[in-house]
């Protein structure tokens, strides 16, 4: 726990290209609540000893604990950081009792820096619990291409009366506001994943890429932190400014901003997989 207190004091240390920003967010959401090491500590056994949130989980409260401390540190090894996902992202929040969440972006597309803007809310203890308990596990019925198609025919609508998870619903948004038609969709992921710097020119490989990423956007009630950033890598969005505001009852809202170098991020590998 040692780091936790390093971090509550100075902040995270440089992580993984696809949850660094994220975890940075986190904590600095943590830095401008009034909650203390010990304060954290505490909230955190009280998260872990919930039955609530144990979920399909055998593990003991400690071994929890573990864990979840090890992915908000970064983990103990030099030189190997481990990854910050979406789901680790809203656990964090339900440990403060975070009771809202309200994301907004401003994303920077194409050469000419074409700027729009999205935004959307979410309460984590419910998205949470929905995870925990495999409700956002969805029975998806007929073709990815036979749903992008419907989606795409209102991508306005598709965001705000579909789309139940808050990364899909400012995605969708975003598409809404650049006016992304299904087959410039295709075009672009076309484009994206036969370009060698963004994915192994393997025909199998760039086949996998393209399923990947269609059936991500399909869903409605999950997407991970990685499959939204490689969508907006895939519609030529290069960097984007995002403010999360965060609600907990009795205290002040607490805002935080930051910027994401889309250009910077690989996602050749298989190393963060959605949660």
């Amino acid at each position: 726990m040692g780091k936790i207190s390093d971090f509550i004091l100075n902040g995270p240390p440089e992580d993984t290209p696809a949850g660094v920003e994220l975890r940075s967010a986190y904590w600095k959401l943590v830095n401008l609540m009034p909650i203390s090491h010990s304060d954290w500590k505490i909230l955190a056994q009280q998260y872990v000893e919930n039955p609530q949130y144990v979920g399909k989980s055998t593990a003991e409260p400690r071994e929890r604990l573990g864990r979840l401390a090890n992915a908000l540190s970064g983990g103990n090894v030099k030189g190997l950081s481990v990854d910050f996902t979406w789901k680790r992202f809203i656990e964090g929040l339900v440990l403060v009792n975070v009771e809202t969440l309200t994301m907004s972006i401003k994303t920077y597309r194409g050469r000419f820096e074409d700027h729009r803007m999205a935004k959307g809310y979410c309460h984590p203890q419910r998205d949470l619990l929905r995870t925990l308990n495999g409700e956002d596990d969805e029975d998806l019925r007929g073709s990815a291409s036979d749903a992008l198609n419907l989606y795409f025919q209102n991508t306005q609508q598709t965001a705000e009366q579909v789309m139940e998870h808050i990364l899909l619903k400012v995605l969708w948004s975003l598409f809404a506001a650049y006016g992304i038609t299904e087959s410039q969709w295709r075009q672009l992921v076309a484009k994206y994943v036969n370009n060698p710097q963004n994915c192994p020119q393997i025909t199998s490989r760039r086949s996998d890429r393209r399923h990947n990423l269609q059936q991500s956007i399909r869903h409605t009630k999950k997407l991970s932190w990685k499959r939204f950033l490689e969508a907006l890598k895939a519609i030529d969005v290069r960097k984007f400014e995002c403010t999360f505001l965060t609600h907990v009852p009795g205290q002040p809202d607490v805002e935080v901003y930051f910027e994401v170098d889309i250009t910077t991020l690989s996602f050749r590998s298989n190393k963060n997989e959605p949660e």
